[in-house]
């Protein structure tokens, strides 16, 4: 008896099917399809996990064609069922429903699709909650980046995409409190800053007032209009400090070291300098203005020794106060004594 097909009626169907989900035999697990075939499955896969029952999917025989062999009855009769080697999803409902939405906002259950800038709206990694300029998560005790508004959890990096291009905070909306163990850094600009390891700084630091419990590492230059506590060793190639400077370990500078203050105390045993000339009073215009310096032992104000510079109305000389004492003196020029009247000798 003739059978009517599909292709009897000028159309071009697929096998399909409501009960079933992948095309596959009972039993054995082959495929159904022979390479080119195509079935679709109508049975509805609420499963989002991609490991449902294979239902709402359109597939195709793909790879090698084998032959399945069937024996009719007990005389050795059989015929032979190609099939596909594999079985292959190229697409249906289960897919397409995922991509019903507009580009680039983001629906539950649905799949990711970028705007034409490659943006979206928001996004939920585990946790951590990304939504247009802000960050955030349910965890509680991790990193807190402000004020229960912005958290990044503890055990993760925040990294940019392209170096020395984006900001963290600006001008307008800053963070509050920032706390870290190590500060590495090509330039640092800020009101005050107490830290309680090291300080590692490739460029220009600007700073009102600075505490640092471990070392200080400039390599550039670094300004501070207010105060710097070191308690660790310092190594720095050019400081302006135009408040006071405190270093309870060692300084090393490599480079200029300015203090714009009114006193600079060095409270050391031994002063050690290298450079041949110890240049005072520098910027003095005339011998005038420049009377009156020198070195001052104990108290600059009533010194119990001096060596001091008096211009002496044009008459210009050093004054030394004790008396001095030498082994020998030699004088190139003229020795001039002043005369006293002791008076008549009776």
């Amino acid at each position: 008896m003739h059978t009517s097909h599909d292709s009897a009626h000028a159309e071009i169907l697929i096998r399909r099917s409501a009960v079933n989900g992948r095309p596959i035999q009972t039993g054995t697990g082959l495929s159904l399809l022979r390479v080119g075939e195509m079935a679709y499955s109508f049975l509805t896969d609420n499963n989002n996990d991609g490991t449902g029952n294979g239902g709402d999917r359109l597939y195709i025989g793909t790879g090698n064609e084998l032959i399945q062999t069937f024996q009719t009855n007990g005389e050795g009769d059989s015929y032979n069922r190609p099939y596909s080697e594999f079985l292959t999803t190229i697409g249906g409902k289960y897919f397409t429903d995922m991509l019903n939405h507009q580009r680039g906002e983001v629906f539950p259950s649905s799949a990711l699709l970028v705007d034409d800038n490659k943006k979206l709206n928001e996004l939920l990694v585990d946790n951590l909650y990304l939504n247009e300029n802000s960050i955030s998560t349910e965890v509680t005790n991790d990193l807190l980046l402000s004020g229960g508004t912005g958290i990044i959890r503890s055990n993760s990096s925040i990294n940019p995409e392209t170096t020395d291009v984006l900001d963290l905070g600006t001008a307008l909306k800053r963070w509050n409190n920032f706390s870290v163990k190590l500060i590495d850094v090509n330039g640092l600009n800020a009101d005050s800053a107490q830290i309680n390891n090291n300080l590692n700084v490739d460029g220009i630091t600007t700073l009102d007032s600075a505490q640092i419990q471990g070392d200080l590492y400039v390599k550039d230059s670094a300004t501070i209009s207010g105060n710097l506590f070191v308690h660790g060793i310092s190594t720095l190639d050019s400081t302006t400090v135009d408040g006071d400077l405190t270093v309870t370990k060692n300084l090393q500078v490599t480079g200029d070291f300015t203090v714009d203050g009114t006193t600079t105390t060095i409270n050391s045993t031994i002063l050690t300098v290298d450079d041949k000339q110890i240049i005072i009073a520098e910027g003095s215009p005339d011998s005038a203005t420049t009377s009156g310096a020198g070195i001052a032992l104990a108290n600059s104000d009533s010194p119990i020794g001096y060596i001091t510079y008096n211009y002496n109305s044009g008459d210009a000389r050093w004054e030394f106060s004790p008396k001095i004492f030498a082994e020998s003196v030699e004088v190139t020029n003229d020795l001039v004594f002043d005369v006293i009247d002791c008076g008549t000798y009776a």
